[in-house]
């Protein structure tokens, strides 16, 4: 269960990514006394459970959860069309990959943490476009 992802042109990548984790962690089950998962944003947490352990018993589940600690009033979502400079901002997995693109992004965070007191949280689609964005904003300042 996956697929094959392609992408880039110059030059292009092929990606598999498995679609089925169930299999991989049921070979962790069998071997483990206890699994834990732990994570801020693994909700909806019983499809999850059913996804990840479907041959595991739900009485042998054990779920602990603190909600959230970040108080509703000090939290906004924003949607933005355009960054600081006009440019449209189009983060696709195509489109993502130009150097005014990250750019525009870098704009649009810097603007943000300089007026929002106590920081931001910015979430990104991959451990890899981080590292690209790092990469680039070291390379420009």
């Amino acid at each position: 269960d996956g697929r094959v992802l392609r992408s880039g042109d110059d030059p292009p990548e092929l990606r598999y990514v498995n679609l089925n984790a169930s299999m991989h962690f049921e070979r962790l089950v069998a071997k483990c006394h206890a699994v834990v998962l732990a994570g801020g944003t693994l909700s909806p947490v019983p499809a999850l459970l059913r996804d990840l352990f479907p041959t595991v018993k739900q009485d042998r589940v054990v779920r602990f959860s603190c909600g959230h600690i970040v108080d509703a009033g000090r939290f906004q979502c924003l949607a933005l069309g355009r960054g600081p400079s006009g440019l449209p901002l189009n983060l696709e997995a195509s489109k993502r990959a130009t150097d005014d693109q990250r750019d525009e992004l870098g704009r649009v965070l810097r603007n943000a943490v300089r007026i929002v007191p106590g920081g931001v949280v910015c979430f990104v689609p991959s451990h890899r476009f981080v590292g690209e964005l790092m990469s680039r904003w070291r390379s420009t300042g």
